[in-house]
Formats: C-alpha cells, structure tokens, sequence
C-alpha cells in the first residue's frame, strides 16, 4: 500500500478564496480561468465526485495535492463494471485527469486530453507489455507525476504528461 503524505495546503485554501486572490500577470491560465468560473467548476465536480473536499478541490486546482493522496481523493466505483476498477491507480488517475480537464480552456482541451490520455496509455503499457508489477508502476507514477505538479505550477500547461521520462522508466526495468 502507498502512504499518503499530508497535504501541503495550497496558497489558494477554499475555491470560495479563488475568487478573492489578487491577479498577478505570472498567474497561469488556468488559474485564471477557475478564478473567473469557480463556483460552477466547484459545482460541476462536486456533482460528478459528491466525496470530494472543497480543500481537495483547491489543491488540485493549485497543482499541490501530493500524488499518494490521488486514491484516497478519487475511490474506484464498485458499483460499476467499469475495467479500469481491477487498476486503482489507473481508474483514479483517469478521473484526477477528468477534473483537471474541467480547468482547462475550452481550446486547449483537446490537446490536454491528449496528452493525458498518452500517459494512461503510456502506464497501461508498463503493465500489460511490459510485465511490470502494479507496485513498479505506482513508484514510476509517483514519481512522474510529482515532476509534471512542478511543471503545471510553473507553465500553466498539462502537455507535459505526454512525454515519457526515460530516466524513470529505465529505472523502472532496473527494478
């Protein structure tokens, strides 16, 4: 089982404070765009995630909630028969990317969720061709993601989950 490391609180605490955060011309697009349609994106995830916390919320959209705490944030649903279930991580990166596609401006969202499905491609690949063990995978993805969190805080832009990182993977055949 992965652990959970606490959640370093994001600047912007409640979605409710998006909108109150000063503009600053460094501030991602993204950012931006939640500020100006918050209480609809708010509405529009608590409506398809009931769980979810609005400091859950504020955290994804800030790029700051840590990569062992995306399973606890998204369950797989039972209830349904959906494949991605028998992959935990998988079905909860799935839906993280979901809500992080809610933020995305309308004419950057195809190219995002390209990017974001190549990844899921790219981890269903380690496990299915590649023979390697789930737990291989999580510590890759872990990893992986920890790096793409630095790079969507500091670009603004999600088409960095398409490139693979190599260094990563070859250590991943090492194990």
């Amino acid at each position: 089982a992965l652990r959970q490391r606490p959640v370093q609180r994001a600047m912007i605490q409640t979605p409710q404070e998006v909108l109150t955060q000063p503009s600053s011309p460094a501030m991602p697009l993204e950012l931006a765009v939640i500020r100006s349609n918050c209480e609809a994106i708010v509405q529009a995830a608590l409506t398809r995630w009931p769980n979810l916390k609005t400091s859950d919320i504020a955290d994804m959209a800030n790029h700051r909630l840590p990569p062992e705490n995306i399973q606890a944030v998204f369950r797989p649903n039972s209830k349904t028969s959906d494949p991605l279930n028998s992959f935990p991580m998988l079905s909860a990166i799935v839906q993280y990317f979901d809500f992080l596609l809610m933020l995305v401006p309308a004419d950057r969202r195809s190219r995002a969720s390209q990017a974001m499905s190549s990844y899921i491609r790219h981890l269903a690949n380690m496990l299915t061709f590649d023979h390697f063990s789930e737990h291989v995978v999580a510590e890759y993805h872990l990893q992986f993601h920890a790096r793409r969190l630095v790079d969507m805080r500091r670009t603004g832009s999600y088409e960095c989950w398409q490139k693979i990182d190599w260094s990563l993977y070859l250590r991943a055949v090492i194990q």
